[in-house]
């Protein structure tokens, strides 16, 4: 995941992603072993957008 470029791929494939789905990917990679419930998320990523 390329968070400047927006970027994401698997095994070294490009994956197309909603700004919204590229959002729930960064979180979640960000919280890698910790559990994040869809109301965090919800808050984390509208929140953001908001600003």
């Amino acid at each position: 995941m390329n968070i400047k470029t927006h970027e994401c791929f698997l095994n070294e494939e490009p994956i197309t992603l909603t700004p919204t789905e590229f959002s729930i990917l960064r979180i979640l990679l960000e919280s890698k072993g910790n559990v994040v419930s869809s109301e965090d998320l919800f808050h984390k990523i509208w929140r953001d957008e908001s600003k």
